[in-house]
């Protein structure tokens, strides 16, 4: 049996609706500044999911070696559902204050801080088309090599959410494509998601129930279609 339940962004991060219009692209060595208008109307959950791609964004940008860190790390164990106190010593500049934020405190769990760097990881090298996806997924399984307990619940989700992710850049690349380099909570993105839902259902391996939240899908989709795509 397969049952999805799509619940409202788990992302881990306290931001505050208080923000001033400030500049926000500097920060981020990103051109494309974003300022607090762009912010106005957004919940605090797509706020919370804004602050993570920035950041995300932000490490893949500005300091390489730690994003490789954090794709590299367990995904699954006891390390790696816990939130992952980053060295903020090393990542000073993706939370320099001010941002359009105001203040915005990290405490991600790791798959969602992984999803991010995924995405910045697809944008950056997919910027225009779609690119062609390999035929055959990659073999997860490996990624949890030395994991203690292969059958424990992280780790079959940690499976069957790649599964899925595959599954459904193999249904619609293009709206896989877009949604990741939409922006949370945009017309792009909502489009997006319309297109995408009906597919995870069917996508979703026989024998797994699992509450996904926007967040949880956009990382594994992220990471999936980095993963999958071809050079270019």
């Amino acid at each position: 049996m397969r049952v999805l339940v799509l619940a409202v962004s788990m992302v881990m991060i306290a931001a505050s609706a208080a923000a001033q219009e400030r500049p926000l692209g500097s920060n981020l060595r990103d051109p494309a500044a974003v300022v607090s208008s762009d912010l106005r109307g957004l919940d605090q959950r797509t706020l919370a999911r804004r602050a993570n791609d920035d950041f995300g964004r932000c490490v893949v940008l500005t300091r390489p070696k730690i994003a490789d860190a954090i794709v590299a790390a367990p995904a699954v164990g006891d390390d790696g559902a816990r939130p992952w106190p980053l060295p903020k010593a090393d990542v000073s500049e993706c939370l320099t204050t001010p941002t359009p934020y105001a203040e915005v405190s990290l405490s991600m769990t790791r798959p969602l801080l992984r999803g991010a760097v995924y995405r910045a990881l697809y944008t950056r090298a997919h910027e225009g088309r779609v690119p062609t996806f390999a035929a055959e997924q990659p073999d997860w399984a490996a990624d949890l090599a030395g994991a203690a307990d292969m059958a424990s619940p992280d780790a079959r989700n940690y499976l069957g959410l790649r599964a899925l992710a595959a599954c459904v850049i193999g249904k619609d690349a293009q709206a896989v494509h877009q949604m990741l380099h939409a922006r949370a909570g945009d017309a792009q993105e909502n489009e997006a998601f319309a297109r995408l839902s009906p597919l995870l259902s069917g996508c979703l391996p026989d024998g797994y129930q699992i509450t996904l939240s926007k967040g949880v899908v956009v990382a594994v989709l992220a990471e999936a279609a980095h993963r999958m795509a071809l050079p270019q």
